[in-house]
């Protein structure tokens, strides 16, 4: 949080301060993605894009299928790196911002993750104090 308030010119507190675990909370979730017999029709998603309402998302997984979309509208595989987090920008984070961060579009896919195998991961959803926000920054 202090390095995107410093990176946006803030005082380095500037997001911190609206992160104290009050109301709604941080939540920390296991996600268990589970295995099927045969792959559902090409149309269905194991989980459809989406981005997280919250201001930032940790992602902890071992195995693959998480995709994010870059700005052109690309989807991309995220690799699986031993002892590694990925972090998804969430809608309050990107709103507060002027959407000078932008959200995280994701996605969990078939690809990379044979439909006979379940996927596992750890999300920690971390948001912001409600009611405490501090004056709102635009960016155009």
């Amino acid at each position: 949080m202090t390095c995107f308030a410093v990176s946006l010119g803030l005082p380095k507190s500037f997001f911190l301060s609206q992160h104290s675990h009050s109301a709604p909370g941080n939540t920390l979730k296991l996600i268990k993605y589970p295995c099927m017999q045969e792959r559902p029709d090409e149309r269905i998603p194991r989980l459809s894009e989406h981005t997280d309402w919250g201001s930032f998302t940790f992602v902890f997984s071992k195995t693959p299928g998480l995709e994010v979309r870059d700005p052109s509208d690309r989807w991309f595989h995220v690799p699986v790196v031993e002892g590694s987090v990925v972090v998804n920008i969430g809608d309050a984070l990107s709103l507060w911002t002027g959407k000078a961060l932008k959200s995280t579009l994701h996605r969990i896919t078939w690809e990379n993750l044979p439909v006979d195998k379940d996927r596992y991961s750890i999300a920690y959803f971390v948001n912001p104090n409600f009611g405490e926000f501090g004056p709102v920054v635009f960016w155009l």
